[in-house]
């Protein structure tokens, strides 16, 4: 049997409530040291050299106008040398430093032999960069480049860049070449002739944004081939060819462009750490992004600065790396699939080929697969950062993100060599490709308008690409396919279907699109055209025949592909759910099916034999719920489980209640308990539940996620477990009776009856038991199905320890936590007699209890009457026969206390009660031998604010086991009595309460009475309650909080509201969620609650009326144009969503108000959003960063917004629900027969129905994936004011000229709208009767509600 116990006074208190009753609960990195050096710069660096040669680093600094001559050999400063104002840029020139003077018209010339100033050169302008070479300098200003004579001492201006922000230079003296770099977050780069200033080269636009200020931006690097500058690699003979990309591909903000901050032989170095430099794959990664860094040929890495931050780079430090080989994809295959431990970006294959072909775009390999067993064939390098791969004629087409190429390798033979491959260069990134017959190839590429372009397999140079490439003239598409038999491109958008001519590329059709989809994959199937989730005549695209659920990526006769599910191509209707996520499929024509994951391909025979294995390898088992509730009804427990075999897509698990036909009652929230899980067995928390009627197990549901974006879809399949509910099933009237004389031995009977429920296949176990559990081996095992029960035992030796006997109880699949007991006689304390026990009740001065006639060693506690609160306690000192227990308030006199003594091997006495006596004003109580130590059920040193009247708050503190403190501000009638009494509250009707914690507390706990509520409440009705602790502020608008109070009765109620630092698994989840995005938090999770205490059953008040702030301070760096963004933890999605927050600073401290009509766990983040298709000419462009910033709207997995596609029904309610802090719920006071539960949107229509904001139609349907329409989004919004208190009412004088053909039923909304600015006369956005709603435009419109409710800053 397994065994474990409880925490020492958990099961001490469940000793007293349940005399009967036991209780038995289950017991429950990878760096290296790298040897480190630090130096200290006086002030923070600027630019740096590293001249090995000379062993030194050559480092300036801006700040203090000096050049430091860095030993290599020790690691210190040689030399300090003052080169004037403002140095900012290094150039070396042979035996000489160029160094740019951004404080003045010059560049100083230090000589490196002598360390001293030998020249100073005066510039035409400030200077801002520099290059040299023997005869010439040429340095940046702000009007362009110059080019300065060192034999005349002349300068003569070369290239006007046409640009404000600065350049880095590099000269390629053999060729003449000057390349400029422009200083900016899109980091553009230019190659002129030196001499005449012509342009030869330029890069193209990749879009690629390097984000922030790119202050690690700052120069060009060159080798014998190529050109190094922002994160890329270019041809040195001609910038139109990107080479390779360094990408950021280790989960900091991909999207963006990493910046190259040193090149040797054999590796490039960017603010993230050290790549290999001809496969453009990271090999090491540094501690933290870095803004400067070095590495010299003895893998000593040189780092200092903040990666984009103007500060923090006083300190370089010098580590020891050991550089591995470059990495590779590694590749395992089991009965049915090949796992790597990279991301499969793509793949392909034909009927006729014996192998798949996948790239890896982390590794930029190709790997070869054998289909007949999923083996590795070969792996090669292929290029930089691979996006996609099509087979076509016996070649392989692969396109890349990291380089503006198009390989073709050739597969003749099935297996590429390295030197049967051609690089195509294009003009544009290429975002797909069509090859075509005759070596023509179509592919779609550019960053604005892309389009379709041509170019041909035989143009292996960048000349020919530069004069050979032709535009096809199409833009107006999204997606393409190519028919190359029929010489037909299909293209679609959002609105329309395009048919061309895919040789002269003239329109044969256009068609309007019925719900069209951005970005949607597009292909032929036979005479099948797919485009998004729709199905059309491939000859006749007027004829649609039908539409799918969901988006369709792939198709093949009968079988449809969406990405979690198989349907059937003619009747539309689904075949069978794939229970993963699947990111591409294939059917060979043997009808053998292969479908692939993240970084999974799956091979199966047939479809049956996908669904017989991905049923059973999707499953957990051997799950367990164990509840530790003794409460009828309610349930509160573990829910253990092993993983399924096959775990991968797998996100999260779903918990429903199941009644016996298997059907759901109700969802149940379950929380991961990380600190017991391992990679075997996951354990759950299921916290506090009431069981629904009928419900008799729980099914547990795998989730998956079914978007890039982190949405989740529960499969449909489950595993059931049984609810034993405790106490029913536990053993009753367990007695024993003992005949032996003798107290050290037992002799007698023990005898029980059975549970009101007894577990099926129950088997009951006998043990002695001591305080921590059972002694030895089990007495008697007895087997269930009986009423009553009884075991004689002949003669048992009794142990000192033992306490008595316990029933414990098991069956196959269920061991009971807790066991049921019969405790001797002699091993109950006595209780204390009343006469021993002195209490004093004081005046000014805290509380105490002196306890007399006791024994060293013996356990004093303190309860309340109701055993609720343990109040205090201590233990006897040695050679002491009394205890003096102080406590800050025991209490009111009259009020009872429950006093309990514990001795050596004995249990808790059962109790003595007494009153507490009236108050004294004397200084002293009784004197005792122990030292006793108040606070609520721990020890402590009860140390703080001790109160010196009735109007005062009081506040203890508690010194917690773990080191940490937690407080209790106790608020007496007094207090409020005077506050709404003194003049000030008339005219400001707030009331704060503080804590008096000197340091920060771990919880702060706040204790109201609640008829002090009604007092404020009757005072006024806009008065506002707020509760200030070290880890937060509750600010709480008194009448929202009496209303949620009223609805419950009883003398003696108490409201104990509690600011706490959340626990660490909240913090997991938030840091889990935010990988990989732009996020950056503030600060650690902070759960805010409200619990109404007394007569009966606590109550957490978790929903209000009206706002409630919850308020965070940070100490953290101003920023003028910062967006804070709150987030609230989610119980239904279990993820953090936005609520409505504000900011400000006093005093140079950030305090951020968070804003919702509820209690959770909260917590500051801020975000950096950025989109590809946005810029400033777009008027919508600030409303939607606004949003995004806000965490309300979200762009795409390409790192674009689009901008002009529509929204549907479900999507505004969304992001409705997200602006104004509303949270989904699983249920609704009003339902829609077109909104399923497990639908994407159902828990937020639900919520939006019942904050009064949606209505839905007259036929009972809310038609969630219908478009929104202007109209229909006004009446939302308005909706919305109402939610936030806003007065709605109709100006009856308003003059407003209503939009032709607008509804009646509208006509009201849209004038209160207008009243209220909702829709702003000087906006983009023009009101259209009909028109479907833009993404664009509700960003505008929402962005524009939350400054009306105020529910944010105004930037």
């Amino acid at each position: 049997m397994k065994k474990g116990k409880k925490s020492l006074i958990v099961l001490l208190l469940l000793f007293l409530l349940f005399n009967s009753l036991g209780v038995m609960v289950p017991a429950a990195h990878a760096d290296s040291s790298t040897a480190s050096l630090e130096l200290a710069l006086p002030a923070n660096l600027t630019d740096w050299l590293l001249d090995e040669d000379a062993g030194y680093i050559y480092a300036i600094s801006s700040t203090e106008n000096n050049l430091y001559f860095i030993r290599l050999s020790d690691f210190k400063i040689e030399k300090t040398l003052n080169v004037g104002s403002n140095p900012s840029y290094l150039a070396r020139d042979g035996q000489s430093l160029q160094i740019v003077l951004s404080g003045a018209t010059m560049i100083m010339t230090v000589n490196l032999a002598t360390q001293q100033v030998s020249d100073t050169i005066i510039t035409t302008g400030v200077p801002n960069s520099v290059a040299a070479t023997p005869n010439y300098l040429f340095y940046g200003t702000s009007e362009g480049v110059y080019k300065y004579d060192k034999v005349t001492r002349t300068s003569s201006f070369l290239f006007r860049n046409f640009l404000y922000n600065g350049v880095a230079l590099a000269v390629d003296e053999p060729s003449n070449t000057l390349y400029i770099g422009e200083l900016s977050s899109y980091a553009g780069i230019t190659a002129i002739n030196a001499e005449t200033g012509v342009i030869l080269s330029q890069d193209i636009d990749d879009d690629m944004e390097i984000g922030g200020p790119s202050l690690s931006l700052e120069h060009i690097f060159i080798d014998d081939q190529f050109v190094y500058f922002g994160g890329h690699q270019f041809n040195k003979e001609n910038l139109v060819e990107t080479t390779g990309t360094y990408s950021r591909n280790i989960n900091d903000y991909s999207y963006l462009e990493s910046v190259i901050l040193d090149v040797s032989d054999s590796y490039v170095l960017t603010t993230q750490g050290v790549y290999d430099k001809d496969t453009y794959t990271p090999l090491v990664r540094f501690p933290s992004n870095k803004r400067f860094a070095l590495l010299d040929s003895n893998g000593h890495a040189y780092l200092a600065g903040e990666e984009n931050w103007f500060d923090n780079a006083k300190s370089i430090t010098r580590i020891d790396l050991t550089i591995p080989q470059k990495t590779t994809s590694q590749f395992i295959t089991d009965s049915y699939s090949i796992r790597s431990d990279q991301t499969i970006t793509d793949w392909a294959t034909t009927d006729n080929s014996p192998y798949i072909y996948a790239i890896v775009a982390s590794t930029n390999e190709l790997v070869v697969i054998h289909k007949d067993d999923m083996s590795v064939v070969k792996k090669m390098f292929i290029g930089s950062n691979p996006g996609g791969i099509k087979i076509f004629n016996n070649k392989a087409y692969i396109i890349f993100k990291g380089e503006n190429h198009i390989n073709v390798l050739d597969l003749n033979d099935g297996i590429p060599s390295e030197g049967s491959t051609a690089k195509i260069t294009t003009k544009h990134y290429p975002l797909d490709v069509f090859p075509d017959n005759n070596n023509r190839i179509l592919y779609k590429g550019g960053v604005f308008n892309s389009g379709i372009s041509v170019t041909s397999a035989v143009y292996t140079s960048v000349t020919d690409t530069v004069y050979n490439e032709k535009s096809s003239g199409i833009y107006n598409s999204y997606s393409y396919t190519l028919n190359t038999d029929e010489d037909i491109l299909y293209g679609g958008d959002s609105f329309s279907l395009y048919k061309y001519n895919s040789q002269n590329f003239n329109v044969l059709e256009r068609n309007n699109l019925q719900g069209g989809y951005y970005n949607s994959k597009m292909f032929l199937d036979e005479n099948n055209l797919y485009y998004g989730n729709l199905r059309y005549d491939a000859n006749q695209t007027s004829l649609l025949y039908g539409t799918y659920p969901k988006q369709i990526i792939y198709a093949r006769g009968s079988l449809v592909f969406s990405d979690d599910a198989v349907y059937d191509r003619d009747s539309f209707t689904k075949k069978y759910d794939l229970s993963m996520f699947i990111q591409h499929a294939y059917v060979d024509a043997d009808q053998t099916i292969f479908v692939s994951s993240n970084n999974r391909l799956y091979k199966f025979q047939n479809l049956e034999e996908l669904k017989t294995v991905m049923n059973e390898a999707r499953l957990p088992s051997n799950a367990v719920f164990v509840d530790e509730s003794l409460t009828l009804g309610k349930i509160d427990g573990y829910l253990s489980f092993e993983p399924p075999a096959d775990q991968d897509g797998i996100s999260s698990y779903a918990a429903y209640y199941l009644d016996q036909n298997g059907n759901k009652l109700q969802q149940i929230y379950i929380y991961k308990k990380t600190e017991l899980s391992t990679d075997s067995l996951f354990v759950y928390d299921i916290s506090y539940s009431t069981l629904p009627a009928g419900a008799v197990s729980i099914g547990l549901y795998p989730m998956i996620r079914y978007d890039n974006y982190g949405s989740e879809e529960t499969l449909d399949i489950h595993i059931s477990v049984p609810i034993y509910d405790a106490p029913s099933y536990l053993p009753v009237d367990v007695a024993a009776t003992d005949t032996n004389p003798d107290i050290n031995t037992f002799s007698g009977t023990v005898t029980w009856k059975a549970g009101t429920v007894e577990l099926p296949g129950v088997r009951y176990s006998l043990y002695l038991i001591s305080e921590e559990g059972p002694l030895g081996d089990a007495l008697a095992i007895v087997n269930g199905g009986q009423k009553n029960y009884s075991l004689t035992i002949s003669q048992k030796a009794v142990p000192e320890e033992a306490l008595g006997f316990g029933v414990f109880m098991e069956n196959d699949d269920f061991i009971s936590p807790f066991y049921s007991r019969a405790i001797f006689e002699d091993k109950v304390t006595p209780d204390i007699p009343v006469s021993s026990i002195t209490i004093h009740k004081y005046q000014l001065q805290a509380d105490n209890i002196v306890v007399n006639n006791l024994v060293a060693g013996d356990i004093i506690r303190i309860y309340n009457e109701q055993l609720t609160r343990l109040l205090g306690y201590g233990i006897v000192d040695p050679n002491k026969t009394s205890i003096t227990i102080t406590i800050t308030n025991i209490g009111d006199p009259g009020t009872k206390l429950l006093i309990t003594r514990q001795t050596a091997n004995r249990i808790e006495s059962m109790g003595t009660l007494v009153v507490i006596p009236s108050v004294t004003n004397g200084d002293g109580g009784g004197t005792g031998g122990g030292g006793g130590t108040g606070g609520g059920g721990g020890t402590g040193d009860g140390t703080g604010a001790v109160s010196t009247g009735d109007a005062k708050v009081v506040t203890t503190i508690k010194e917690n086991t773990d080191g940490t403190r937690s407080s209790l501000t106790e608020v007496a009638t007094a207090f409020i009595s005077k506050a709404i009494n003194d003049p000030e509250f008339k005219r400001n009707p707030v009331i704060l309460i503080k804590a008096d914690e000197k340091m920060a507390a771990q919880s702060s706990q706040f204790q109201i009475d609640s008829s002090s509520l009604i007092s404020i409440n009757n005072n006024s009705k806009d008065a506002v309650l707020i509760l200030e602790s070290t880890s937060g502020k509750l600010q709480l608008p008194v009448n929202s909080l009496s209303s949620a109070v009223s609805g419950y009765s009883g003398l003696e109620q108490k409201l104990i509201i509690t600011i706490s630092q959340a626990a660490s698994d909240y913090k997991v989840r938030l840091t889990a969620q935010l990988s990989g995005s732009t996020s950056t938090t503030l600060g650690g999770p902070v759960e805010y609650e409200v619990k109404l205490t007394g007569s009966g059953q606590d109550r957490i008040l978790s929903s209000f009326s009206d706002y409630v702030g919850h308020v965070m301070t940070f100490n953290v760096t101003q920023e003028a144009n910062a967006v804070y963004t709150g987030l609230t933890f989610d119980p239904v999605t279990q993820t953090y969503v936005p609520v409505p927050t504000t900011w400000e600073w006093k005093d140079g401290i950030l305090q951020v108000t968070m804003k919702r009509k509820g209690n959770s766990v909260y917590t500051v983040v801020q975000n950096h959003a950025q989109f590809n298709d946005l810029n400033n000419s777009n008027p919508y462009n600030d409303s939607i960063l606004a949003l995004a910033n806000r965490s309300v709207i979200n762009g795409y997995a390409d790192g674009s917004f689009k901008p002009e596609s529509v929204v549907t029904r479900a999507e505004f309610a969304t992001m409705l629900n997200r602006t104004l802090g509303i949270l989904p719920t699983l249920q609704a006071s009003k339902s829609f027969k077109d909104v399923k539960d497990g639908a994407w949107y159902a828990s937020q229509v639900n919520a939006a129905v019942d904050a009064g904001l949606i209505n839905g139609f007259t036929d009972g349907t809310f038609r969630p994936n219908q478009e929104i329409t202007h109209q229909e989004m006004i009446v939302m919004l308005v909706n919305a004011l109402k939610y936030g208190e806003l007065d709605t009412t109709v100006n009856k004088t308003s003059s407003t000229v209503l939009p032709e053909k607008l509804p009646d039923w509208v006509k009201s909304y849209y004038v209160i709208a207008l009243d209220n600015e909702i829709l702003p006369t000087n906006s983009p956005f023009h009101f259209q009767t009909g028109k479907k709603t833009e993404r664009q435009e509700s960003a505008l419109l929402l962005y524009q509600l939350m400054k009306v409710l105020k529910l944010t800053n105004i930037q």
